[in-house]
């Protein structure tokens, strides 16, 4: 779409990335201790009888228990290339903190990521071992056949010491530093060595000023509103990269809020003059060019 440059404001670049946590449902005693859940079915059943929810949004958070499928990987591809979007998935290597699935099982996912024109990276487990994220990325290597160039680590956890590590073990970029405490990152791109970092500046899960409300039952314009105020901050401190990380299984009608928070973000910057929509990689080629 045409848009006329806005000379008011500096262009906000918005890199975009997904992490996939998830792929299928639980297997044996995980998946019944999941669907035999009986304070759900309750909390439910009295948000049905109270009117807090429809039987229509009833029988979808119920059906999602019987889904053979965790991830709307698939989906969510279809919507960024119809709406110009350059994301980057990041892909389990490990396990650990619910991440359970297997790296062969990622192989077709993150085939299929790249086949449509989006690059892959590692979702890291292990942030604090040298040896155990040089495993990760070895594990990546032989299962892709080439290097990984990007990362982010499950649950954004690092030390003092992990960037350095990754930019050793020869990383092009990673996308992890982030403040739960303030339940956002106000910071810019950044060297770590030869590897440039990049804050995660909004974290759609922890849009929400509290995680107390249920994902089923958020609101779409308090996180379009609290969205709006981070830019506003990135703007003031003169920061034009906006790194947001969105899950694909908040690309689906369980989870309403996220969903139509994510379609509204893709379309304001779609279609606003003050923003374009960037890759890792474009954004990289560009802060270098800054630097020289």
């Amino acid at each position: 779409k045409h848009r006329t440059p806005n000379t008011e404001h500096q262009t906000i670049h918005v890199i975009i990335s997904h992490d996939v946590d998830h792929l299928f449902v639980p297997s044996g005693r995980a998946r019944l201790r999941e669907f035999i859940h009986p304070k759900l079915w309750l909390e439910l059943t009295k948000l049905l009888l109270t009117g807090k929810i429809s039987l229509h949004r009833f029988w979808v958070i119920f059906s999602y228990h019987f889904k053979k499928s965790r991830n709307n990987i698939k989906g969510l591809l279809d919507f960024d290339i119809q709406h110009g979007v350059k994301a980057t998935y990041f892909f389990g290597m490990n396990n650990g903190l619910g991440l359970i699935y297997k790296p062969e099982d990622a192989k077709p996912f993150i085939e299929l990521v790249r086949f449509k024109g989006f690059d892959a990276g590692v979702h890291g487990i292990i942030y604090d071992d040298y040896e155990g994220m040089k495993m990760e990325r070895d594990t990546w290597t032989s299962l892709m056949g080439t290097p990984p160039e990007c990362l982010r680590m499950h649950y954004v956890r690092y030390d003092d010491n992990t960037f350095t590590r990754l930019s050793q073990l020869g990383y092009v970029y990673d996308s992890t530093e982030f403040y739960k405490g303030e339940r956002k990152t106000i910071r810019g791109p950044y060297k770590v060595g030869s590897m440039w970092e990049f804050p995660l500046n909004i974290m759609e899960c922890y849009l929400p000023p509290d995680n107390n409300t249920k994902d089923y039952m958020l609101d779409a314009e308090q996180l379009k509103a609290q969205t709006l105020r981070i830019i506003d901050e990135l703007r003031a401190k003169g920061i034009n990269y906006l790194t947001v990380l969105f899950h694909d299984p908040g690309f689906t009608e369980l989870k309403q809020g996220y969903r139509d928070w994510y379609t509204w973000l893709v379309k304001y910057v779609e279609e606003s003059p003050d923003f374009d929509f960037m890759s890792y990689r474009e954004a990289i080629g560009q802060l270098e060019r800054e630097s020289n």
